[in-house]
């Protein structure tokens, strides 16, 4: 079954959010034990709470199904190459590899919610809240980030 494109883009949103706590997970490893770490901790707990919330509800609106061996393993490949990076660079730069993760996943959002619109799909409110609530997520990120880049 082929997805519309808004299918597709929530699908990309969800995928990208999920590789995101991989690398996010990375990086808490190579963290000493501070104050950082345990924020980072804390973000990416918030993170792993709203792709655990937001994944039935896109599912549900969207009619998406569970994705396919092969795109998970894409996923993992992806994945698996940020890894790879951030465990063979500077702190500075595993920051910055970050901080493109994360425009990718604003970038998602901004262009699922501009399909929604575009398609007339009227997304429901406790979905509507959620992506409100991953917006705000990424924004606070986007300053720890920018924090972490000042302090390095």
């Amino acid at each position: 079954m082929l997805l519309s494109e808004t299918q597709a883009e929530f699908n990309a949103l969800l995928e990208r959010l999920d590789e995101s706590l991989d690398i996010y997970q990375d990086l808490r490893e190579q963290l000493p034990e501070s104050s950082r770490r345990a924020q980072l901790d804390e973000m990416i707990q918030e993170r792993s709470r709203l792709l655990d919330q937001l994944r039935p509800q896109i599912s549900e609106a969207l009619k998406i199904r569970p994705r396919l061996a092969d795109q998970e393993i894409e996923g993992f490949t992806l994945a698996l190459e940020h890894l790879m990076q951030l465990w063979h660079q500077t702190p500075e730069h595993a920051l910055s590899l970050l901080r493109e993760q994360d425009d990718d996943i604003l970038q998602s959002l901004t262009n699922a919610q501009a399909s929604a619109k575009k398609q007339g799909l009227a997304l429901p409110e406790s979905l509507i809240r959620r992506l409100d609530e991953l917006d705000q997520h990424l924004a606070a990120t986007q300053v720890w980030l920018q924090t972490g880049q000042a302090s390095s």
